[in-house]
């Protein structure tokens, strides 16, 4: 097994340490053609029957350099679908997002989705066949805490007794932070002593830090900005929310309840799929800043479903959720995939 990664980073460090043999081709280096070219040598170097992409990105040049090299099964996972956008954007978009599409259509052997729901919406384009349904999972023993607890909470400036209410994620329309922002004025006639944490960065910053302050509540929000390590962030919070407008399976979501935090969920995408309405978490309308507000407002009231909705949270992570059952779904699918296609003369154990 072997990896090629467009970007040096954190991804390169971890899959190292596994002991897969890593490429790095630096896009922001090297050309695009060149970057096709090198991946066709990669894999003609020897043998390899399959080819697994994430990126939009990455599978087209991944189905490209198969189809140049020796034609290996090709698995795409599609981890949400594509972010609208207004105007002139939306159509870009759709032009950016087209050989991705004529790829999927057709040279993708197996398309996996990250949820059910997902699923549904993919097999309406690709047909029921060619889309499984594989949960994303998250590495327990990787989900720690490097700093000492109560450090985060100085450095944000938080007072004692105050609660922290959060969100880990990219500060863009899809992800719905406007509505959190919106549920502070709400919140302020339930709690007094409470922040608003937003971890991330992103193209509506300046638009959500405006209007923070046109609602009079900018001392009540911390925009804390990217984090390498959000994990010590969300160990602190009281209650994290996913105000999110669509998504597949988010993995902020699954390392909050790991973690034993309590959630407030936008009904949307494959969250409820994960979060379990009054038992490991609580799910409300997506749009909706006064649900936010009352969610939030009765877990901060409530220690004992904090804690209990927590404890179940960590429970259902480690029985669906986990890295160890997302693998061997994945494991159990490339062996299927090297049965069918019977020209590789390869055991499958």
């Amino acid at each position: 097994m072997s990896a090629i990664v467009l970007n040096h980073g954190r991804l390169v460090k971890e899959l190292s340490s596994l002991g897969v043999q890593v490429l790095v081709i630096s896009e922001s280096e090297v050309s695009l053609l060149k970057t096709l070219r090198k991946i066709v040598q990669q894999l003609k170097s020897r043998q390899y029957h399959i080819i697994h992409s994430h990126k939009p990105k990455d599978n087209v040049l991944g189905v490209l350099a198969g189809l140049l090299s020796s034609r290996p099964v090709i698995v795409r996972t599609v981890h949400g679908s594509p972010e609208m956008f207004p105007g002139i954007s939306r159509i870009r978009m759709a032009l950016h997002e087209l050989p991705n599409q004529v790829c999927n259509r057709v040279f993708v052997d197996q398309v996996i989705a990250v949820s059910e729901d997902l699923k549904s919406q993919l097999t309406k384009y690709y047909g029921q066949s060619r889309v499984v349904c594989i949960h994303n999972g998250i590495s327990l023993p990787d989900v720690n805490v490097l700093e000492e607890q109560g450090q985060v909470r100085s450095k944000i400036g938080l007072a004692k007794g105050d609660f922290l209410i959060g969100t880990v994620g990219r500060l863009s329309a899809v992800k719905g932070c406007e509505f959190l922002i919106k549920a502070v004025p709400h919140l302020c006639r339930i709690c007094h002593n409470f922040k608003v944490l937003f971890v991330g960065e992103g193209p509506l910053k300046s638009s959500l830090e405006r209007l923070a302050e046109s609602l009079r509540i900018r001392d009540r929000v911390i925009f804390m900005g990217h984090h390498d390590f959000p994990i010590d962030i969300v160990r602190e919070m009281d209650v994290f929310v996913l105000p999110s407008l669509n998504e597949g399976i988010p993995l902020a979501l699954l390392e909050a309840m790991s973690l034993q935090r309590p959630v407030v969920a936008a009904k949307v995408g494959g969250v409820p799929e994960v979060v379990r309405h009054e038992l490991n978490g609580l799910l409300i309308e997506s749009h909706d800043a006064q649900a936010i507000a009352s969610a939030c407002g009765r877990l901060l009231r409530d220690r004992v479903l904090r804690r209990s909705l927590g404890e179940a949270a960590r429970i259902d992570i480690e029985k669906c959720f986990s890295s160890v059952v997302m693998g061997d779904n994945v494991a159990a699918l490339y062996r299927k995939l090297l049965r069918e296609f019977s020209d590789f003369d390869v055991v499958c154990n």
